[in-house]
Parts: C-alpha cells; sequence; structure tokens
C-alpha cells in the first residue's frame, strides 16, 4: 500500500509536468475546457505509468551497486521515454490527438524521460534521508533503553544489595544492642559506610541524569566534579589537564565533551580493568579537543564495530550532531584512547 501511493505521488508530480509542457510545447494548442481535460488526464496517466514501469523494471536492479548506477539512470531514461512515446502514439491514433507530427512526440519524450530521471534522482534522495533520519530515531531509542538497562543494574548491583545488607544488619543490631554492645558498635560502622557508599553512588546516578553542574558551576569544575565521583567509586586514578578558556565553547558543546566523558568513564570503570586514567582538555578558537587514555586491557576495535555497542554509537552521534570528529583507538594489552573534537 505505501508503494502503491509512492507510484500514485511521484506519477502524478511527473505528470504534472508533463501537463504543464503542453502549455508551452505546442503554439496552436486550444485552450478550451476539453482540451485542458484531455492533456491533465494524459499527463497524470502517462507519469503513473512512467513510475509503475520503472519500479518494476527496478526490481532487479540496486542502487546499492555503485558500479551500476550509470547503467541504472540509463535505464529508468529509456523506459521512461519508450513508455511515453508508446502512449502518446495510442493517444494519438485512437483517443485524442496533442502531437502535430511524429517528430513532436520523438522530441516531447526525450523530454519527458530526462525529467523523469530528475524527479527519481530527488525521490530516491528523498527516501534515503528519510531512513536515514528514521534509523537515527531509532539508535536514539536504543540508547535510551540501554541508557535505563544500564541505571537498573546500577541500582540493582549496587543500591539494591547495600540496602538489603543494611535490613540484615538492623536486624543483627537490635538483637546485639543489649546482648554485645562491642560487636553492635561494629555493626553501627558497617551500616555507616554502607550508608556512605550508597550515598555515593546515587550522586555518581544524579551527576549522570541532569548535569546540573553545567549551569551551577564551570564546565572545567563539572568535569572536575564528574572525575571525583568516579575516582571514589570505582577506586580509580584520574589525573585531569585543562587548559584554555571555558567559556569559548557554547552550551551544546560543553554538553556533548561531558556526556563523552561521562560515557568515556564509565566504559573504563567497567570494562576496561584499569588503574589509571590521564584526561586532557584544550579549548581553543572556539573548539575543544578532548583526549581520554587508560591503561586497561584494551581491545580490538573491529569488536566494537561488529557488536554495535549503543555507548560508543551514542557518543559517535553526539559528536557527529554539533559537527565534531569521534575516534578511538586501541589494542589487546595496550589501553584505550578516545578522541573528541568538537
Amino acid at each position: 500500500m505505501k508503494q502503491l501511493l509512492y507510484w500514485i505521488k511521484w506519477g502524478a508530480l511527473i505528470g504534472v509536468i508533463i501537463s504543464a509542457m503542453f502549455l508551452f510545447a505546442f503554439e496552436n494548442l486550444r485552450l478550451d475546457i476539453s482540451v485542458l481535460v484531455n492533456y491533465i488526464f494524459f499527463g497524470l496517466l502517462a507519469g503513473i505509468l512512467i513510475t509503475a514501469s520503472n519500479n518494476l523494471v527496478g526490481q532487479w536492479f540496486s542502487s546499492a551497486n555503485k558500479g551500476r548506477i550509470l547503467f541504472g539512470l540509463l535505464l529508468h531514461y529509456l523506459v521512461s521515454v519508450l513508455t511515453f512515446f508508446s502512449l502518446a502514439l495510442f493517444y494519438r491514433t485512437y483517443i485524442y490527438s496533442f502531437f502535430p507530427s511524429l517528430q513532436n512526440i520523438i522530441g516531447t519524450s526525450l523530454g519527458v524521460g530526462l525529467a523523469s530521471v530528475v524527479i527519481s534522482l530527488f525521490w530516491r534522495y528523498s527516501i534515503e534521508i528519510d531512513e536515514r533520519l528514521k534509523l537515527e530515531q531509532q539508535n536514539r531509542k536504543l540508547a535510551v533503553v540501554e541508557e535505563r538497562n544500564r541505571i537498573a543494574r546500577e541500582l540493582h548491583d549496587s543500591v539494591s544489595q547495600n540496602l538489603f545488607g543494611i535490613s540484615l544488619n538492623l536486624k543483627t543490631l537490635k538483637y546485639l544492642l543489649n546482648r554485645d554492645p562491642d560487636k553492635a558498635g561494629l555493626t553501627i560502622d558497617q551500616l555507616q559506610e554502607m550508608v556512605a557508599e550508597i550515598q555515593t553512588e546515587m550522586r555518581l546516578m544524579i551527576y549522570e541524569l541532569q548535569p546540573a553542574a553545567l549551569s551551577e558551576k564551570g564546565f572545567f569544575e563539572a568535569l572536575e566534579n564528574l572525575a571525583g565521583l568516579f575516582m571514589a567509586r570505582y577506586d580509580l586514578e584520574i589525573n585531569c589537564d585543562f587548559n584554555g578558556k571555558e567559556d569559548q565553547l557554547d552550551n551544546k558543546r560543553q554538553l556533548v565533551l561531558y556526556r563523552v566523558f561521562q560515557e568515556s568513564l564509565n566504559n573504563v570503570a567497567r570494562h576496561a580493568n584499569a588503574r589509571k586514567v590521564k584526561v586532557s582538555l584544550e579549548v581553543k578558537n572556539e573548539r575543544g579537543q578532548l583526549t581520554i587514555k587508560d591503561d586497561g586491557k584494551g581491545f580490538e576495535l573491529a569488536e566494537i564495530n561488529a557488536e554495535k555497542h549503543l555507548g560508543v554509537r551514542g557518543m559517535r552521534e553526539r559528536v557527529h550532531e554539533v559537527g565534531g570528529e569521534f575516534w578511538i583507538e586501541s589494542a589487546l594489552g595496550k589501553g584505550t584512547t578516545v578522541v573528541v573534537r568538537v
């Protein structure tokens, strides 16, 4: 049904162009109602037939094959010319004569074929753009789902487990208060440590969900605070070196760099088995370059491409949305480097 609507839509567009040609191509054309109705009907019919015939012929032709694109355009042109010529000849012979001579039919057919190719190229381009936009929307939705799942795992693995431990310790504490005050004191210490860990974890999640620090504090300070949370939570050594004037970066670029920094540290903490992370940010001429290098186990770059890692894809899409560059350098046993230019 959708394909049929495309045929009608673009066939009608070609038909309107064909009909308009009759207004200017023939000086002796009588512009009465019957003539107007006939050439409009003929134009629409020709446009739909040209679109349908090209669609049927093109079923076996793949525009993705770069070696056959020129052949495909030539084929489209020939099919359009032959379809229009056949219909015009039939119309002139049996229904209504628009064309003074056979030469007029041939000349008009060649022009219609060229117009059909141009419209077809525009059509294909618009479809590719539409499909690309839909794919980007799907990727964003997948990234959101992945982020939700990650947060759910974090809540289960850390906060939920600690809350369960606190609940057990509270039951034990109630038993020990009167029977063994010393052990009760140790239990209270354990409870305080678990509460502190939950607080650290929740602060980190809040930073990840809504980086309010970007508006409340300076950009560099917000990055340092985020690094501090990761150091406290994951026992990482993160060395930051920021140079330049942070106010040269607009809010959109600051947010992109912040999110890439956040996701990169997430990947380091969860996958890299790293102990040290070196971060450098150079701001110059209203542009920024962020480099994040860890001493972890590294990986083969083909693994990311094969698995279509959503986190990496999300970072790349964020950077590309502001016209920036993003790449990763890594090898087994040699750590990983993430570089962003925006």
